[in-house]
């Protein structure tokens, strides 16, 4: 791993280090909080939520949430700390992919200027499942690029069952899939194409 990559994962866990007592803000009172709390408080015994916290959304988040709590203990600064390997696996890839746009050299500058977006800004210093759409999404490309479809698997599993932003984002990829495909439109190449969408497209489904 680069030096300047371990440099802005140390920046962004000083960062977290100082803010680790934000409380849940909007929608991730619900989707982190409410949901997490009801995992914990039940034990994990069913991932259907009561009606007065159900949005639609997947519940993945919440139980992953449940679960740092479980080990780590229930509070605000274990949540934070939970988001880091998503975190850092956004800066890990937008590395990579800055590497393919950019060269080697000036790679560094494609996190940098990600994470100076007031939008990516945020949702890091917040407890949301939005990080891990972005994380995944991410990893979603890099796989179509590098022709790697067990983590397209991987990706488009974790986005359909975090959240419904996720799912769309699964038939964007779908598309991208196929547009930078230099393969000939076929049935054969749609079939081969869709197979690392099936698993998260059945769990999606299944679950809605």
């Amino acid at each position: 791993m680069r030096s300047s990559t371990i440099w802005f994962c140390l920046a962004i866990t000083a960062v977290l280090i100082l803010l680790r007592e934000n409380p849940f803000f909007w929608d991730t009172v619900q989707l982190a909080s409410k949901h997490g709390h009801h995992f914990y408080e039940t034990n994990f015994q069913s991932f259907i939520l009561p009606n007065e916290i159900d949005s639609g959304h997947p519940p993945i988040f919440g139980a992953y949430l449940a679960l740092a709590w479980k080990l780590f203990g229930k509070t605000l600064p274990v949540s934070h700390f939970a988001m880091l390997p998503f975190i850092f696996g956004i800066v890990i890839l937008l590395m990579q992919i800055g590497k393919k746009l950019l060269g080697e050299k000036n790679a560094v500058w494609l996190p940098l200027l990600s994470f100076a977006d007031p939008v990516l800004a945020s949702q890091s210093i917040l407890v949301s499942p939005d990080i891990i759409v972005v994380c995944f999404f991410l990893a979603s490309v890099w796989a179509i690029w590098q022709k790697k479809p067990w983590l397209l698997t991987i990706g488009i599993t974790v986005l359909a069952l975090v959240s419904m932003r996720g799912m769309m984002l699964c038939t964007a990829l779908f598309a991208f899939a196929f547009i930078t495909s230099p393969e000939k439109l076929s049935l054969k190449n749609v079939l081969k194409h869709s197979l690392p969408f099936l698993p998260g497209v059945i769990l999606a489904v299944g679950y809605l």
